[in-house]
């Protein structure tokens, strides 16, 4: 029995490419889009008890930040 010897190819890259790279970048923007959205449905239970609806449209109505316009205009009238 006679070995055969297979003639490598020369228009082929020795060095092993990824065949698909854009679905390294599709599994990143998937990645991006469901963390966005999970953080957007945690911030929206998580600030609903501070949205207040009235006939002009709603706003956020956060205590921390109303402390922090107080302190800030009290600094400002003390100036």
């Amino acid at each position: 029995m006679r070995w055969r010897v297979i003639p490598v190819r020369s228009d082929r890259p020795r060095v092993y490419r990824r065949r698909r790279p854009w679905r390294a970048l599709v599994i990143t923007l998937i990645c991006l889009v469901l963390a966005a959205v999970i953080a957007y449905v945690a911030l929206f239970f998580g600030l609903k008890k501070h949205i207040v609806y009235t006939d002009d449209g709603l706003y956020l109505d956060v205590p921390w930040i109303a402390e922090e316009m107080e302190e800030l205009r009290k600094a400002k009238s003390a100036a």
